[in-house]
């Protein structure tokens, strides 16, 4: 039947569809301008990446401690931690990791 949506469809939506807070939220580009920085959540963002792309940062989990010491970073649980898929979809998000660019 052609224009059924498969579940393994569904799930790549769900993905796109469903960035996390700090993806939708450092930046924030209206149509035709460049993109609007959302402080502080925007410099912790950049500082990890660039830290962990330096080598300050060896590992994912110095990555995560990192951005759990910020206090202004958006935290996953009550205790002030946050999941390793968090600190897995910041390296892995093509726009982060330079494999998108924007029109001249």
């Amino acid at each position: 039947m052609p224009g059924r949506v498969t579940r393994p469809q569904l799930d790549a939506a769900e993905i796109l569809v469903g960035l996390e807070l700090e993806a939708r939220q450092a930046l924030l580009a209206p149509p035709g301008r460049g993109g609007v920085r959302d402080e502080p959540l925007a410099s912790i963002i950049q500082e990890a990446l660039e830290g962990f792309a330096a080598g300050r940062f060896e590992t994912q989990g110095e990555m995560k401690r990192f951005l759990e010491s910020q206090p202004a970073y958006p935290k996953d649980f009550a205790d002030g931690t946050i999941r390793f898929q968090r600190v897995t979809d910041l390296l892995s998000r093509p726009v982060y990791a330079g494999c998108v660019e924007a029109p001249k």
